[in-house]
């Protein structure tokens, strides 16, 4: 079962879908205490991405072991079942190492530190302790995200660059900056502005290799100037959203033909701009 007190939360809802769907499998694969054995097949079952489980123990939805299993932090709190019809884990070593929150249910590791009043450790029984209220100290949550895990970001940032970019195009840029990070050294004030930048520039650049590929086409020795003349190349652009690639290579081919064979009235273009101005005068030639 799973408890509308965990996945209604804004916790959860705000995460990916890829992540929520990663979670519900390693629920279904969890053992009677919560333990899941092999998370990582799971993650190549569902498709799901490395920074996907990242999220999940970022935002403490799972507790990740040594060994390589996991537990459902909440499993408690999803289930419980009936002493008689328990199997025990077979993960016990892992499980001596977690303490449970007799108040919210919740695992968590003890880090070699004594449980306070309302943890008590899953060795053995204990009494129900007391809530201890203080003050709540309010921050941002982020991720560590990235092949070395030093990549910051909070949930809603990751989903406003995935919406806007793709999650393929994201988790490329993740991986190049947390790679980048590490070998220079370099910090950021915001990694989510800094990935933000890096996929602009790369959206800029996939559009001017786009460009270059109309560049390419005349075969013309001047075509290493155009990208920056401004005029050439909005008019490759335009050519492009307006004919496509493949129109435009059988077009400019047939210029090129034309040309080396002498046939002054088929009209004449060397460059996009004179191309994009004599299109309907190719068109109506061609139609003929």
């Amino acid at each position: 079962m799973m408890s509308d007190k965990v996945i209604k939360t804004d916790s959860f809802m705000e995460m990916p879908h890829s992540t929520k769907n990663l979670y519900f499998y390693l629920m279904i694969e969890a053992d009677d205490d919560g333990f899941v054995s092999n998370p990582k097949t799971i993650m190549r079952m569902v498709n799901a991405a490395e920074d996907d489980y990242k999220i999940l123990v970022g935002k403490k939805f799972v507790v990740p072991f040594e060994s390589g299993v996991c537990v459902i932090k909440h499993w408690l709190i999803h289930n419980l079942i009936r002493a008689d019809r328990k199997v025990d884990t077979q993960w016990a070593e892992e499980k001596k190492l977690l303490i449970v929150d007799t108040d919210t249910q919740k695992y968590s590791l003890n880090k070699g530190l004594q449980p306070n009043d309302n943890q008590v450790s899953t060795k053995c029984p204990h009494r129900l302790g007391k809530v201890r209220l203080g003050k709540v100290s309010i921050k941002k949550e982020t991720l560590p995200l990235g092949e070395f895990e030093n990549v910051n970001l909070s949930d809603i940032e990751l989903e406003k660059l995935t919406a806007a970019n793709g999650k393929e195009a994201v988790t490329q840029i993740i991986e190049e900056l947390s790679c980048y990070i590490e070998t220079s050294g370099k910090e950021y004030k915001s990694h989510y502005l800094t990935a933000s930048n890096w996929l602009r520039r790369k959206n800029k650049t996939n559009v001017s290799k786009e460009v270059h590929q109309v560049f390419t086409l005349f075969k013309n020795p001047a075509s290493a100037l155009w990208p920056n003349r401004g005029h050439e190349v909005v008019a490759a652009q335009v050519l492009l959203d307006t004919y496509g690639l493949e129109t435009l290579e059988r077009r400019v081919a047939r210029v090129i033909k034309e040309a080396k064979n002498g046939d002054q009235f088929f009209p004449n273009a060397v460059t996009p701009s004179q191309l994009l101005d004599k299109m309907p005068a190719i068109e109506r030639y061609l139609g003929k």
